[in-house]
């Protein structure tokens, strides 16, 4: 069996920064009243969550790893786990861009689509799963009575 746990410091590493950065962006969202979590609630419950298994990925990588040498960390870095962190800041990207144009279900949908698709999904299996998601997400939303965007094509 292969040992991939040369790739867990710098994914770890990576994760934990790309949370940190969702945290610190997701606490300038507008706050509701009356103590109603608002639209930062989740991206910086996600942010946490990432920090959290960025740093327990980064601490089983070093401990467990028999990586020293720059030719294995250059390898781990561009490896496949690498490109899927790529991925997901190309996707959290996109989404942030296309979310006041095209509204939050769509922006939503076509990110977990991206993701799904990049990460070796069949095209028939990500299009529901991407529509299920984004659905749950919206449904979360509204019941918790949090705005979200409904972009130009008022949808």
């Amino acid at each position: 069996m292969k040992d991939t746990s040369a790739h867990d410091v710098p994914v770890g590493g990576a994760a934990a920064l790309v949370g940190a950065a969702v945290f610190l962006s997701a606490r300038s969202f507008p706050r509701l009243e009356d103590g109603i979590p608002g639209p930062g609630l989740f991206p910086q419950a996600v942010g946490i969550l990432m920090i959290i298994t960025g740093i327990g990925l980064l601490v089983h990588g070093w401990r467990t790893a028999s990586w020293l040498g720059l030719r294995r960390l250059r390898a781990a870095l561009t490896g496949r786990p690498a490109a899927g962190i790529l991925v997901v800041a190309a996707a959290g990207a996109a989404y942030a861009g296309l979310l006041p144009y095209l509204g939050f279900r769509l922006s939503a949908w076509l990110a977990a689509l991206l993701v799904m698709l990049r990460m070796g999904v069949s095209p028939w299996r990500s299009l529901p799963a991407a529509a299920l998601l984004t659905l749950l997400v919206y449904a979360v939303y509204a019941k918790l009575k949090v705005p979200l965007p409904v972009g130009v094509l008022g949808w």
